[in-house]
């Protein structure tokens, strides 16, 4: 019975998901339900009585106008339905996209750690004879993570370079393979928010180290040294919340695939999660992240307090936040939609 569901769910895969397609698939299912049930009841076997029933029934195009749907179907024969993904080339982008986005978090960690370097160099140079060579050591470090950084972004990007047409090209995926990819989401989405929720209260608690220090000792190379710990607990609490939100992101890149307003696209909960934005916003958004990396690098330089520009990354994942939701989902179309389909 499983194969028939599919089966109808692909059928449907892309028309509107409006009240009256949604009336003819219940309609559909019901009757390929019965003549299911009735078959088995001849004695065929499941599999046999799986095929007669497919091939009894047909395709939409000849079942639409006794379901009611006849111009529905029709209208949307006449609109390109993209590339559709096989199962096995959804899965292999998922594993991809996870292996590149824990190299991506790694990078932009060592960039951040890479601040760590000079703090804690500068701190042991108080009354050191050899402070010449602890400030090349601190500056050779320094250069070495933001290299190591930059190098685990840039081939992260390139693995990457072959999966862009999934956001520039239309691309159809069947529910079979939604439904194991949302299985898959739901199963790993408590071990992201953990990741999530991890990096935010270690960037929260990498104040505590300087906070205490400060209160209790009056020591300059101390003081210094917890410094260096802070920045390096920001570096590690930013690493989770990347890595969380880029394995968060491929996710809701291929559950989102499917054209927007048509069954295909409202099988499941998580299929409404992604943030949309149109105009000028989208290009804005498109850059956000990086963006951020280039002010907190310029701001960083310019100043030379790196234990208080790591602030820049939690204001940002606000700012963020506030844009979803304040302009998230906000073209004129989704609110049509979402308002003569009110039970989504």
């Amino acid at each position: 019975m499983e194969k028939i569901r599919n089966y109808l769910e692909t059928m449907f895969l892309s028309l509107p998901n409006t009240l009256e397609v949604q009336r003819a698939k219940s309609e559909l299912l019901a009757m390929m339900e019965d003549k299911y049930q009735a078959l088995l009841a001849e004695g065929l076997p499941e599999e046999e009585a799986v095929e007669r029933v497919i091939g009894e029934f047909g395709s939409l195009e000849e079942l639409a106008e006794d379901l009611g749907i006849g111009d529905v179907v029709a209208n949307a024969g006449n609109i390109p339905q993209g590339r559709r993904l096989a199962y096995e080339e959804c899965f292999y982008f998922l594993d991809t996209a996870a292996r590149c986005g824990l190299q991506r978090a790694l990078g932009i960690a060592l960039c951040i750690a890479a601040s760590a370097c000079p703090v804690i160099s500068s701190s042991l140079q108080a009354g050191k004879s050899d402070r010449g060579a602890l400030a090349a050591l601190g500056l050779a470090s320094f250069f070495i993570c933001v290299g190591c950084g930059v190098f685990f972004i840039i081939f992260s990007s390139l693995a990457m370079k072959k999966w862009r047409f999934l956001k520039k090209t239309p691309c159809v995926i069947d529910y079979q393979t939604l439904s194991d990819i949302n299985q898959k989401y739901e199963s790993d989405e408590s071990g992201i928010r953990f990741l999530m929720a991890g990096g935010v209260a270690m960037c929260i608690f990498s104040v505590i180290p300087v906070s205490v220090c400060g209160a209790i000792w009056d020591n300059d190379l101390l003081s210094g040294l917890m410094a260096g710990v802070l920045l390096l607990m920001v570096a590690f609490g930013v690493f989770l919340i990347c890595f969380s939100s880029f394995s968060k992101h491929s996710y809701q890149l291929l559950l989102n695939l499917n054209k927007r307003g048509t069954v295909g696209a409202n099988y499941f909960d998580s299929q409404k999660m992604t943030p949309h934005f149109e105009g000028t916003l989208g290009s804005i958004m498109g850059v956000y992240w990086q963006t951020v990396t280039c002010l907190y690098f310029i701001w960083s330089f310019l100043t030379f307090q790196w234990w208080k520009t790591w602030v820049i990354w939690p204001l940002a994942g606000i700012i963020h936040k506030l844009l979803v939701n304040l302009y998230g989902h906000n073209d004129q179309n989704h609110r049509d939609f979402q308002r003569q389909n009110p039970y989504l």
